[in-house]
């Protein structure tokens, strides 16, 4: 039972949906695999980075290094096209990727594939360094073919180096704040995208579009495209993100959440079984809701994305929901996998038939059962175990302090890596430094009951092995192909 199996039913946009990097979690990012698969699942189009190499060519990369992606190392900007060609951009992500290149910018820029139906896929390209734009301008005015190309910059010069080219302007951020609005109104944006659009500025009109950034989670996804003021999105989960929005159209005048509600599997911060911290044995209770004002046929199984995991007590068979209608369910769900990576999902087909002038449909719903930590930022020095991914890692620990709004985090142990470089994760923001990092909580990080998604780890290496390696406390940083969940931090201990 999987989105490959028959054709989902899809409603278009708008709102527009962008996959992140193409569709990350089925093939290897910014490839041409992944861009493909964004359009055959349903995306309007994609995002990519764009990065120059030797030679003053641009690729799609989206890293400053080659080590987390590709079987290379060293800077990509001190590689060539012919050398770039060589790598291989897939296997990391699975077999069947193997030998996957590093497309030139170009090449993005002339795909052709069979989902391409009507006018050119929106495209977001991604800039990290200057006079970026301006080179792919002038490709743009070379090219015989039409694009709907806009250049995205969390740095604001870059944004306005993008709107002097000519192109369109789009501005990325953690949290929507006053920067952010002084800048769509005073510069020639057309977007800003911001993770966090939450608080009073929120509300405001603004002169420009809005978007909803790297939105995963389903009822984010879903209030999103819903009607909640967004020109569109862009996701990490494309196939989640057309079901949203498909369902946000089928069902106009339904205000409920995802129908289909899975518990956190919570993960105490030392535990520690055979075969990993990684892992457990959960009881579970999931929540089935019909928002539709016609009855469904409802099939439910687990999929699993990393590790291996023993399920019990879901339904056998597929059962009917009448309109509105709600299915509890509880189960139990035992394993996990040394690393974290892609949670397990629960999968849900709702299927109808054609009935009084309905056609038949069938929707595709998945909720993650996300394994997470938890950790409390405050006036205490906090001390944090990275997990041991492997049965022969050393012990690693890094410190946590809060002071006001401001949060330290630092390598305490690096588990025998040399040079370690710390890397935070805080909502949308990720920072790398040095042994330690410095950044700001939200302005209303003590009001948030839920917390806010953290994660932290540090890069390094062994001796005599220059790959870097990473050492970490959560999901939650990009590293493999689905990072999984990040921990969540809260100014006391959640009850």
């Amino acid at each position: 039972m999987t989105r490959d199996d028959a054709p989902q039913t899809r409603a278009p946009g708008p709102p527009w949906i962008q996959g992140r990097r193409g569709a990350p979690r089925e093939a290897p990012e910014n490839t041409l695999a992944s861009f493909q698969r964004a359009l055959a699942l349903g995306a309007d189009g994609f995002t990519a980075d764009a990065r120059r190499v030797a030679g003053d060519d641009l690729v799609v990369f989206a890293d400053e290094i080659l080590a987390r992606t590709t079987d290379g190392t060293g800077r990509i900007a001190n590689h060539g096209l012919v050398e770039l060609a060589g790598l291989d951009a897939g296997g990391w992500f699975g077999k069947r990727f193997t030998g996957e290149p590093i497309p030139a910018l170009d090449e993005l820029l002339e795909l052709e594939d069979e989902h391409l139906v009507g006018p050119a896929p929106l495209t977001w390209i991604e800039v990290h360094e200057s006079g970026v734009a301006e080179q792919l301008a002038r490709g743009l005015r070379r090219s015989e073919r039409a694009h709907d190309v806009r250049v995205a910059s969390r740095d604001a010069r870059l944004c306005r180096e993008a709107a002097d080219a000519g192109l369109q302007a789009v501005f990325i951020c953690s949290r929507a704040d006053a920067h952010a609005l002084e800048l769509a109104q005073r510069a020639p944006l057309a977007a800003v995208a911001a993770t966090d659009w939450s608080g009073e500025l929120a509300a405001q009109a603004w002169p420009c579009e809005r978007w909803g950034l790297e939105l995963d989670e389903p009822n984010a996804l879903l209030r999103a495209l819903r009607g909640g003021g967004f020109s569109g999105v862009t996701t990490n989960e494309v196939a989640r993100a057309v079901t949203a929005r498909t369902l946000a159209k089928l069902a106009p005048h339904d205000d409920g959440g995802w129908p289909l509600e899975a518990p956190d599997l919570p993960l105490e911060p030392d535990q520690e079984t055979e075969g990993g911290a990684w892992r457990g044995h959960w009881n579970v209770s999931a929540r089935v809701r019909n928002p539709f004002a016609h009855p469904v046929r409802v099939a439910l199984r687990l999929a699993v994305r990393q590790g291996a995991f023993d399920c019990e007590g879901l339904p056998e068979a597929s059962f009917e929901l009448g309109p509105r209608g709600e299915f509890e369910l509880d189960f139990t769900l035992r394993g996990g996998s040394w690393s974290p990576g892609g949670d397990p999902l629960l999968v849900a087909l709702f299927d109808w038939p054609a009935s009084d002038g309905r056609a038949a449909g069938r929707l595709l719903f998945d909720a993650p059962l996300a394994r997470r930590r938890h950790a409390v930022a405050d006036v205490i020095t906090r001390r944090l175990s990275m997990l041991r991914e492997s049965p022969g890692e050393a012990p690693a620990t890094m410190t946590m302090r809060r002071r006001g709004r401001e949060l330290h985090v630092a390598v305490e142990n690096a588990g025998g890596l040399l040079e370690p470089r710390a890397w935070v994760r805080l909502g949308g923001e990720h920072r790398f430094g040095g042994r330690g990092v410095k950044l700001l909580l939200p302005d209303d990080f003590d009001r948030r009951a839920g917390g806010v998604d953290f994660a932290c780890g540090f890069l390094g290496s062994r001796a005599g092995d220059a790959r870097p390696r990473l050492r970490r406390f959560s999901g939650g940083l990009e590293w493999g192909a689905d990072p999984g969940a990040a921990a969540r931090l809260h100014s006391h201990l959640p009850r």
